[in-house]
């Protein structure tokens, strides 16, 4: 049964925040999974993790492109999109596998191939019905390599 942590309305500065704790703990071989409805702020909570690990290009949504990679200090950091994607079979016939092991690797609607990524993290993004500025913000996992982050990202927004 997976853990669950959810943060509701959460204004950008502390989406910011969020995205910060989440990059000081992430390595190489940890993968993301993004979901929440169209416009929710999944390529932005990417640039926002990218920003933290101190990447300095701008980061676009890859909806078209299936895929885009960034440098940062520390990892190199891959960031996919399945929302056009049939399932996983045509997600494994993209070839990435080898990636996943040396990059930060963040899918936007990555719950159409969850099962191939079991250690990852699962954070929904929902646009709040009554401000659109507001979002609430759900984190599930299964592995406890993630205890620790979610712990990390209360203390750091209760202060």
């Amino acid at each position: 049964m997976p853990e669950l942590l959810e943060i509701q309305f959460i204004t950008k500065h502390k989406l910011q925040t969020v995205a910060a704790v989440i990059a000081y703990h992430c390595t190489a071989d940890d993968v993301i999974l993004l979901e929440g409805t169209l416009a929710a702020g999944k390529t932005t909570f990417v640039g926002y993790i990218a920003e933290a690990l101190g990447v300095t290009e701008a980061v676009a949504s890859p909806t078209y492109t299936i895929a885009h990679t960034y440098t940062s200090k520390s990892m190199p950091i891959l960031h996919m999109d399945v929302y056009r994607l049939s399932g996983v079979d045509e997600y494994k016939d993209l070839g990435f596998e080898e990636e996943f092991e040396h990059h930060l690797t963040i899918i936007e609607w990555g719950k159409k191939v969850e099962r191939l990524h079991p250690d990852n993290l699962t954070i929904t993004l929902e646009i709040d019905k009554d401000d659109d500025e507001l979002r609430t913000i759900t984190f599930a996992y299964s592995s406890k390599r993630w205890a620790p982050v979610l712990s990390d990202i209360s203390a750091a927004l209760e202060s």
